[in-house]
C-alpha cells in the first residue's frame, strides 16, 4: 500500500514538472528591456548602444552584437505593448527594425568572407522567436494602434522575416540539414 502512495505521488509530481515545463517554454523569452522609450533616460541607451557598436569590431562580432540590441528593442517594444504605450511601441519597433537591418548587413558582409555557419544559424533561432514575439504583440494591440503603429510592427515583422531567410539560406550552404531543421519549427 506504502509502495502504491509512493508511486503515485511520484509519477504526479514528475508529470507536473515535465507539463509545467512544456507551459513555460511556450513564451518566448525576451532580455530584460532596461531603459524603455517611456524614460527621460533613454538617450543614454540610444548613445550607449552606438557607442557599443563603434568598439565591436569584425561583421561576424557586429551582427551578434546588433542581434543582442534588436532583441532588447523588441522586449522594449513588448513592454511598451504591455503598459498600452502605444507610440512609444512604435519607436522601440523602429529601433527593432533598424538594428535587424545592421544584422542583415553584417550577416552577409561576413558570409561573404566565409564566416562560421554560427552567426548564420544565430540570427535564423533568434528571428524565429522575435517573429513569435511580434504576432503576439500585434494581435495584443490590433484594435489600439492607429495604422501607422500597425504598419510599424508589421514594417519590423517583415524586417524579421527576411534577416530569417537570408541567415537559412547562410546555413544551409555549411549545415543544410540544420537550416531545414530550424525553418520547419
Amino acid at each position: 500500500m506504502n509502495k502504491v502512495r509512493m508511486s503515485i505521488v511520484s509519477i504526479i509530481l514528475v508529470t507536473s514538472l515535465l507539463l509545467g515545463g512544456t507551459a513555460y517554454a511556450q513564451e518566448e523569452e525576451l532580455p530584460d528591456p532596461g531603459i524603455t522609450p517611456d524614460s527621460p533616460f533613454y538617450f543614454f541607451d540610444t548613445f550607449g548602444k552606438k557607442l557599443g557598436l563603434m568598439f565591436t569590431f569584425g561583421d561576424e562580432a557586429k551582427a551578434q552584437k546588433a542581434l543582442e540590441y534588436a532583441e532588447e528593442r523588441l522586449a522594449e517594444a513588448n513592454a511598451m505593448a504591455l503598459k498600452n504605450k502605444l507610440q512609444k511601441m512604435e519607436q522601440a519597433a523602429a529601433g527593432y527594425e533598424g538594428f535587424m537591418v545592421m544584422v542583415q548587413e553584417r550577416l552577409q558582409a561576413a558570409v561573404q568572407q566565409n564566416a562560421s555557419a554560427n552567426i548564420s544559424e544565430k540570427v535564423a533561432l533568434a528571428t524565429q522567436k522575435h517573429l513569435a514575439v511580434l504576432d503576439r504583440v500585434r494581435d495584443r494591440v490590433r484594435d489600439q494602434v492607429p495604422e501607422e503603429g500597425g504598419e510599424a510592427l508589421d514594417r519590423a515583422r517583415e524586417r524579421s522575416l527576411n534577416g530569417q531567410q537570408q541567415a537559412l539560406r547562410a546555413l544551409a550552404e555549411h549545415q543544410p540539414e540544420r537550416a531545414t531543421e530550424i525553418n520547419l519549427d
